[in-house]
């Protein structure tokens, strides 16, 4: 939700994302939607039908992706939400040391004397940085880079502290030890975010190797020897373990989609990402069982606009070509050879469809020569070999998992 800085009326805005027949990636604003209070889950449901209703494409979406927001316990949260949600929790057990650092930042910055004050330490000390941000207290990235830059200069505010006599906003040393081991955590979910925030590339086969990463780097800090460390892990481990349960299905499905990998990427990361082996095991077959139910689903849409397709054909040969009645009564009687034949050709049809996507696991993994490697290139150049799994693939990979899109349409707004 969000809400216009110069009204009090809140809106929703409505994306469209897709993968055209050329295998672009495409993002259309559909419909700002004023929703009013008290925007229950089924208020916002209402509202995403009746855009839907009114583009005519009811039946042709795919997955509904929302925002973090109170209602969207039956949706896809998107992964930046919650590393979003899960970093302010770390971030607040340091709040009074960030608070220090944001008014130091503030202070140096409020006239000329001061700053030029605080470059004499920075030139004095050796050091090539020479400013200080300030951050957007809302945002955990911003905040996050706030103290990175911080740190670079920690030896430096002590020394500024003894030349300003009015300045007493310095962390200690023992806070500096903090911010450090803060920002080492939040290093690892900022370029996660930066990964999956993409809009100009499909992100949906990313998701997994970077939900693996980041239980990778909890783990870790659940067993460090440092109680600060510690303490921060677990909570983050808790919440980890809950979104995961919740959300997992698609995006595990969508790492298949992705050639470099396929199934292997399922395989490594869910003995990590849970408890046991056996657990993981589990899962790994929920997947591929998911991934086969998907997949038959397309097969029989396909089946159904093959099917569509041939009877208007034969329609448009009959009219074109009418025949008198006894002629066309003669063609239309079928032998026992064509009823064979007929069924024959009927039950072959299924075969070879379904076997497409056993063909792209069994294939072997793509290995690119380049580490600039486009999912979407890859897909538009085997799209005739895997007619209905490119389909399917396409659908999957349109699905965006952070919701940049909709941050930058309001850009000129506030985020409620």
């Amino acid at each position: 939700m969000w809400r216009s800085s110069h009204q009090v009326v809140e809106y929703m805005v409505i994306t469209g994302h897709f993968i055209d027949e050329g295998w672009n990636i495409h993002k259309r604003v559909l419909s700002f939607v004023k929703v009013p209070a008290p925007r229950r889950g089924i208020d916002v449901a209402d509202a995403i039908y009746k855009c839907l209703k009114t583009w005519g494409i009811e039946n042709k979406f795919f997955s509904v992706s929302v925002d973090n927001t109170s209602y969207n316990d039956s949706c896809l949260r998107c992964l930046k939400d919650n590393l979003s949600l899960t970093m302010q929790d770390v971030l607040s057990k340091i709040k009074d040391t960030i608070f220090n650092i944001r008014e130091s930042v503030k202070y140096i910055n409020h006239n000329d004397g001061r700053l030029k004050a605080f470059c004499d330490v920075v030139e004095q000390k050796g050091l090539k940085e020479r400013k200080l941000i300030i951050d957007c207290s809302t945002r955990w990235n911003s905040t996050f880079k706030m103290l990175s830059c911080a740190l670079k200069f920690k030896i430096v505010f002590a020394s500024y502290r003894e030349r300003e006599p009015h300045y007493d906003l310095a962390p200690s040393l023992e806070e500096w030890n903090k911010v450090d081991k803060v920002c080492k955590l939040l290093e690892v979910f900022d370029r996660a975010t930066n990964v999956i925030s993409g809009s100009e590339y499909p992100t949906a086969n990313l998701y997994l190797a970077e939900v693996w990463k980041v239980k990778e780097i909890l783990d870790k800090a659940d067993e460090d020897e440092d109680l600060f460390m510690r303490e921060m892990a677990s909570p983050m481990k808790i919440k980890f373990d809950k979104y995961w349960g919740e959300c997992n299905m698609l995006m595990a499905i969508a790492s298949v989609s992705d050639p470099r990998c396929k199934f292997h990427m399922v395989r490594i990361c869910f003995p990590k990402i849970y408890k046991s082996q056996e657990v993981a095991d589990e899962n790994i077959k929920k997947v591929r069982s998911s991934l086969d139910d998907l997949y038959d689903e397309y097969v029989a849409l396909s089946l159904v606009e093959a099917s569509s397709s041939s009877s208007s054909s034969s329609a448009t040969n009959l009219n074109s070509n009418a025949q008198p009645s006894s002629q066309a009564n003669v063609a239309a009687v079928k032998t026992g050879f064509d009823e064979i034949m007929s069924i024959f050709l009927e039950n072959e049809a299924i075969s070879p469809m379904k076997s497409e996507l056993q063909e792209y696991i069994d294939e072997g993994i793509f290995i690119p020569n380049t580490t600039s490697f486009n999912s979407l290139d890859w897909w538009r150049n085997k799209s005739m070999k895997y007619k209905i799994l490119s389909k399917m693939t396409a659908d999957i990979l349109a699905i965006p998992i952070s919701i940049v899109a909709s941050e930058s349409t309001f850009s000129a707004g506030v985020m409620c």
